[in-house]
Formats: structure tokens, C-alpha cells, sequence
């Protein structure tokens, strides 16, 4: 709500409301799977699911000055921490410092550059799926937040290199299965992400750490024969890494992310690793696209409920996940696309822990998990209309 009075405050500023421009997006979409004992994100089973992929939102800028810019963000979507569908919430709000034609600051709520699509992670009509690969974009629950970021820009002859430093404190909601999710805050969240771009190639390389994670795991039922909820505190270190690649040359495009996310603290140590390629080609306005995903994680320490405490186990449990997908697009008129995508996920048959596409991005329940391991592939379809304004 303070962040909202902040931004009606700089857009009914009189001396700077002519500059004020709003560009609008969302996505109507929708998700079922084959399996109704594996519900993808605890919500789409063997009936057709109309609000995980669906979203609307506002994109506002305001030229303040020569040097300060005003930028917000608000999305209207299906969160972990709400029951109610398409909660609106700001994505960022920031000020934007442009000391020079190559550096610039940011202060405020930002959204952090830890993915290819970053920039435009809920403008379905920028990217080519129906959603980010979700063993990749589930590897991180900080996509956002409060503080400050520095960027130069170096240009070359054939390319530009940005560097990019953020310092933030980042607050998350991330649910890990059906009944047990964790609220809490990474304090000196630090970020550092570097691009290569050429006129057909794109490299890019991101590292992020916090030293400081601090929060509470809730877990439903935690006292066996009861409904109570378990609280469990935490105080844990956080490393994240992620190397991306983007072609786009001759009607071709490649996309690809690596991604390596860790932590370790008085209850859990667990290191996730994920990666999908996907290739196609747009012939006019259609794009045919194939992706094959792959997710793995290690678990040296974890929890286990007893009664009203927690036991430390130590199970050097491991397990993956594979799955495919095949995807068209159309582009319907200049700022509407419609696509299609069918995938197949195949999981490690010893697999018996309940998170399988791993756990979703914070507040987003647009990507995850499926509810539990039916011992078998499990068959998901895909569709969106995609759309700017």
C-alpha cells in the first residue's frame, strides 16, 4: 500500500504527468494435465486450470527530469501466500539516476537480473513457451528487491558488455510442498550480472549470494493427528548462479539457461541444479519450437516433523527430472500471439519426495511443482493468449 501512495503521488505530479506513459500486458491461458493425483502447482489436475498462467499488468514510466525517471509495475496474478485469485501487487517501483549515457542508478524496489528474461518475465508475448521453464525458474525465490543498483554499459564495435551490481534486502514467499511453505527475508542480498551483446548473440552471466536468509518454515499438520502448524525457524547462507545464451539469427533461435542454487543452514543443505535448450524456427508469423529440460537436486541435511520439534536428518538424498516440450506459436495481429504447448515430464522412479518440477519462483504460482511422484510420465497441456497494449 506505500509503494502504491508513492506512485499515484508521481503520477498526478503536474510539472511531469505529460511524460507519463503506460504500456499494458497479460496472458489468458490455460493448463491440465492426465494425472489428477498430480496436480502442477497444487492446482492443475485432469480439469482444464484458468488462473495459474493467467495475469494482467501495467508497466508506468515517468520522465521526472532529464536525469530521474520514475518506473512501477503491477501485476494482477495467482500468488503462494494468497488464497484469492489475482492478487495486484506492485513488481517494482524505482528511480531511475542517469548520470551519463553509459551509467546509470536505480533506487527502490527493483527486479533483480538473475534470469535470460528477467526484463520481461511476465510478458508472455516477449518469450517463445506458454511459461519459463520451470526446473530452471524455480531455482530462485528472489526475483525482487529493496535497495539500490549500479549499471555502465560498455560499447564496442560489434558489441555492448553491461555490468550490472545490485545491493538489496529481499523478501520471500516460497512454497516447498503441499503443506509446508516459508516466509522470511535475505538481508544483503548481492548480485552481480554481466551481458554480452551482439547483433544476433546474447551472453549473459549472473551471480547472486546472502550471507543472512532469515525466516520461519510453516508446516500444516506439523503435530501429528492435529491441523496445528509447526513453525521452524532458519538462518541460512544462499549462493545462486546462472549462465544464459540467446541466438536469434536467419530465422532461428536458441535459448538456453544453466542454473545452480544452494543453501546450507541449521536445518537443511541442499545444491539444485537445472538446465533446458530449446530450439526453433518462425516461418512468417507461425514459431515451431522443441525444449528438453533437466532438473537435480541433492539433499545432505534436511528436516523431519516429530511432534512438536524438529529432528535433523541426514539422508544424501538425490533425485532428477527430465521433460520435453513441443510448442507453436501464431502471431495473431501485431500485439496478440496464441500459443500451444504440450509437455512430457519424467521423473526418477525412486523419486518419492513431494516436489518434482521444484519449488516455485516467490509469490508466482505460475511455476513448480507437482504434488507428488505417481510413478509415472505425466502429460501437460498449454495454452495462452498473449497479449500487449
Amino acid at each position: 500500500m506505500k509503494n502504491l501512495l508513492i506512485i499515484t503521488t508521481l503520477l498526478i505530479s503536474t510539472h511531469s504527468f505529460a511524460k507519463l506513459n503506460i504500456r499494458g500486458f497479460g496472458t489468458a491461458g490455460v493448463s491440465v494435465t492426465d494425472d489428477n493425483d498430480a496436480l502442477l502447482r497444487y492446482k492443475t489436475g485432469s480439469k482444464p486450470d484458468f488462473s495459474r498462467l493467467s495475469k494482467m499488468g501495467l508497466n508506468l514510466t515517468n520522465e521526472l527530469t532529464n536525469e530521474y525517471t520514475f518506473a512501477a509495475q503491477l501485476i494482477a496474478k495467482d500468488r503462494v501466500e494468497d488464497d484469492k485469485d489475482f492478487t495486484l501487487k506492485e513488481d517494482w517501483v524505482f528511480i531511475k539516476y542517469q548520470a551519463s549515457k553509459n551509467t546509470s542508478f536505480r533506487f527502490g524496489k527493483l527486479r533483480l537480473p538473475i534470469w535470460l528474461i528477467s526484463d520481461y518475465l511476465d510478458v508472455g508475448y516477449l518469450y517463445p513457451w506458454t511459461e519459463s521453464p520451470i526446473e530452471v525458474y524455480s531455482q530462485s525465490s528472489f526475483n525482487n528487491g529493496n535497495g539500490i543498483s549500479a549499471q555502465h554499459i560498455f560499447r564496442f564495435d560489434s558489441f555492448d558488455l553491461k555490468a550490472e551490481l545490485f545491493f538489496t534486502n529481499s523478501n520471500f514467499t516460497q512454497e516447498f510442498t503441499a503443506n509446508t511453505f516459508g516466509v522470511g527475508i535475505a538481508e544483503d542480498f548481492t548480485v552481480m550480472n554481466v551481458e554480452a551483446n551482439f547483433e544476433w548473440l546474447l551472453l549473459k552471466a549472473t551471480h547472486a549470494y546472502a550471507n543472512d536468509v532469515k525466516g520461519n518454515t510453516f508446516v500444516s499438520g506439523g503435530v501429528p493427528g492435529t491441523d496445528a502448524r509447526l513453525k521452524i525457524p532458519f538462518d541460512t547462507k544462499y549462493k545462486f548462479t546462472n549462465i544464459a545464451i540467446k541466438i536469434d539469427k536467419r530465422g532461428w533461435e536458441v535459448y538456453s539457461e544453466f542454473a545452480q542454487s544452494g543453501s546450507n543452514s541449521s536445518i537443511q543443505e541442499a545444491i539444485f541444479k537445472a538446465q533446458y535448450l530449446t530450439i526453433g524456427r518462425r516461418i512468417n508469423k507461425l514459431f515451431v519450437y522443441l525444449s528438453y529440460n533437466i532438473y537435480l537436486y541433492d539433499f545432505r541435511k534436511s528436516y523431519s516433523v516429530t511432534s512438536n520439534s524438529v529432528t535433523v536428518t541426514t539422508p544424501e538424498y538425490e533425485s532428477n527430472q527430465n521433460s520435453i516440450h513441443f510448442g507453436t506459436n501464431y502471431q495473431l495481429s501485431s500485439n496478440t500471439i496464441f500459443k500451444v504447448q504440450v509437455s512430457k515430464y519424467s521423473v526418477d522412479e525412486s523419486n518419492t519426495y513431494t516436489i518434482i518440477a521444484g519449488a516455485p519462483q516467490s509469490d508466482d504460482l505460475s511455476t513448480g511443482s507437482f504434488a507428488k511422484n505417481t510413478g509415472r510420465d505425466i502429460n501437460v497441456l498449454n495454452a495462452t493468449l498473449d497479449f500487449v497494449f
